[in-house]
């Protein structure tokens, strides 16, 4: 494991995220919904780091901050040095090369009027790479994702939800980049293909010596791939560290919820109840001034 080094490759500093609510009324604003509300982390070169939460705690919103492809209400990302906030498409030449990201749904991620091929070779022909070049380079990662070249010339369509997968993962990897954004690659498949698809990811990221940001809301599937983990909850990072630690050993109200909603074995025998298993903890978080210590109030929506 990469432990976090004075220069981190990535590092975000208060990051705020607001979205405005489209009005209801012509005499009252929009309400405001506070998707991040001052989150701070860091990512080591080479590190494996995942982030998990519930759905609607601002993990995606978090992504595309880091990735340049929203602006954040406030705060600051860098991504290897460099601020990415505030800059023009053009000077973030750098980020769009260095930084690729592998979404949930490979189908809707792929265009299903190219080859694949074409797919593959589209961010080495922004890139100005010969013919020759991309032609290698589509060979080579679609080789590395277990699909082969014959698979070239065959469309989205006429592979299964693993086989796109896979196709995205050559497309990300095909610029060369330093940093892979992995969200919730998984949870479109099939159970009995997550195992196939989270080994490849592993095994890709050492082969070429990626750093890994991979955003899930199942915590098994983090604990396999990440080094840490940083837990996230109504738009903050509510607890972050060794993965091992916070999953033995957790220390947020938020975070022993969720460690006890994984199903295990273990907990069936024992004849765990549906309420042992409740995740979201919607019930057992109040709204009030009697939230548990350290956790964030519930409510993630006022007018400013």
């Amino acid at each position: 494991m990469t432990p976090v080094t004075a220069d981190p490759i990535i590092s975000v500093r208060a990051l705020h995220r607001d979205y405005r609510r489209p009005r209801t009324s012509l005499r009252r604003p929009g309400l405001v919904v506070r998707a991040l509300r001052g989150v701070s982390l860091d990512v080591a070169p080479g590190e494996k780091f995942g982030i998990v939460g519930e759905s609607g705690s601002g993990k995606s919103t978090l992504l595309r901050l880091i990735a340049a492809l929203e602006a954040p209400t406030s705060g600051q990302v860098e991504v290897l040095g460099r601020s990415v906030v505030g800059r023009s498409e053009r000077d973030l030449g750098f980020l769009r090369t260095s930084l690729q990201l592998v979404f949930q749904d490979p189908m809707s991620s792929l265009d299903p009027r190219m080859r694949v091929r074409d797919i593959v070779a589209e961010p080495l022909l922004a890139q100005s790479h010969s013919r020759g070049e991309r032609e290698d380079r589509v060979c080579e990662v679609l080789t590395a994702v277990g699909l082969g070249h014959e698979a070239a010339h065959r469309y989205p369509h006429q592979f299964s939800g693993g086989q796109r997968q896979r196709i995205s993962l050559a497309r990300a990897l095909a610029p060369g980049p330093r940093i892979l954004i992995a969200d919730e690659p998984v949870s479109a498949l099939d159970v009995s293909l997550r195992a196939q698809v989270l080994n490849l990811i592993t095994d890709l990221v050492e082969s070429f010596d990626l750093t890994l940001v991979f955003v899930s809301h199942d915590l098994a599937v983090v604990r396999h791939v990440c080094d840490r983990v940083a837990v996230m909850h109504e738009g903050k990072i509510v607890e972050q560290g060794l993965t091992a630690d916070v999953y033995d050993a957790p220390q947020h109200p938020y975070t022993q919820r969720l460690v006890r909603a994984v199903p295990t074995l273990r907990r069936a025998l024992a004849g765990a109840t549906a309420h042992d298993l409740t995740a979201s903890g919607h019930r057992d978080f109040p709204t009030t001034g009697d939230d548990p210590p350290g956790a964030p109030s519930r409510r993630t929506s006022e007018r400013p």
